[in-house]
């Protein structure tokens, strides 16, 4: 029996594949030397800020859209999509806690070479 790949498969499936091919190619541009990782600390800073304001406002969003009441949110009640948005901001917001952690073990990690 042959499956058919759905919009909604694509839709839970492209922003993970897009975003594995994006790491496939830095990490093949930094083997060939042809992109350089950042050397200092400040990078780290940015991208965990705008990463907790990002899980500041995507928390936000999600406990608006579960405690609404109207008739688009009934509707979508109604149909079962009002899950599938849900998760999809749950899995925004894990995404990029798991981004914070990585950005608060980067600041922790030696950079120096490993002969001082």
């Amino acid at each position: 029996m042959k499956s058919k790949l759905t919009d909604l498969d694509f839709e839970a499936m492209y922003p993970l594949l897009f975003g594995m091919i994006a790491g496939c190619l830095w990490t093949v541009g930094a083997l060939w030397g042809r992109v350089m990782f950042p050397d200092s600390d400040t990078i780290l800073s940015s991208t965990l800020t705008v990463s907790g304001i990002f899980v500041g406002f995507l928390a936000t969003n999600k406990s608006i859209l579960i405690g609404m009441n109207s008739p688009i949110i009934a509707r979508l009640r109604s149909s079962g999509y009002i899950n599938e948005i849900v998760s999809y901001l749950g899995e925004a917001i894990w995404f990029n806690l798991a981004f914070c952690a990585f950005n608060v073990v980067g600041f922790f990690v030696c950079r120096a070479p490993w002969w001082y």
